[in-house]
């Protein structure tokens, strides 16, 4: 049972790593995108361009420092789990037992 919640633990935190990047990349594209426009328009709209792209930043800071709260919480989280699993086998066996019949009463009434 310590392995499955390992492994548990490692895909939740490879699932909450993806989702970061992909939001860090998309930051970074739009950032990019913005840069580009800002090349090529009046110094009007590059001076606002400017002004979003200090935004962008902030965005991006603020999105690591979500990253890596997210990141510990999820560690946290998983390790409680783990330790409560050690410390008390039979409630969890009981509660996934519990889970089991209930999901198995709701699949039967389909």
């Amino acid at each position: 049972m310590d392995m499955e919640a390992e492994g548990l633990r490692g895909s939740f935190e490879m699932e909450t790593e993806k989702l970061a990047s992909d939001l860090e990349a998309m930051v970074s594209r739009a950032d990019r995108v913005l840069k580009e426009l800002g090349a090529s328009s009046l110094q009007a709209s590059a001076d606002s361009c400017n002004t979003i792209g200090a935004k962008f930043s902030e965005a991006r800071a603020g999105l690591l420092g979500a990253r890596a709260a997210l990141v510990g919480r999820a560690r946290g989280a998983t390790e409680a789990g783990g330790t409560f699993v050690r410390e008390n086998p039979w409630t969890s066996l009981g509660a996934v037992a519990l889970v089991a019949i209930v999901v198995g009463i709701l699949l039967d009434r389909r």
